[in-house]
């Protein structure tokens, strides 16, 4: 797979989230430590890696959310 480094942050997340599964955020994490000589490049990883942590964190709280149902919905 080659990474674009020119795609938007979350659309990099989305993608690596794809292909990855649970492990995008590992992967992210590992990009930006390779790319530490590049300061741009190491920046746009750790963003891509919060993005992958807040969208599975969504998930995982809407997923919540749909299981016990919500406060109001009887």
């Amino acid at each position: 797979m080659k990474f674009d480094h020119d795609s938007p942050v979350e659309a990099q997340a989305r993608r690596l989230i794809e292909v990855f599964g649970a492990r995008a955020y590992g992967v992210a994490r590992r990009m930006q430590r390779r790319n530490f000589r590049k300061p741009e490049r190491a920046r746009y990883w750790a963003a891509v890696a919060r993005a992958v942590r807040h969208a599975r964190a969504d998930e995982q709280r809407a997923r919540g959310a749909a299981t016990t149902g919500s406060p109001g919905s009887v």
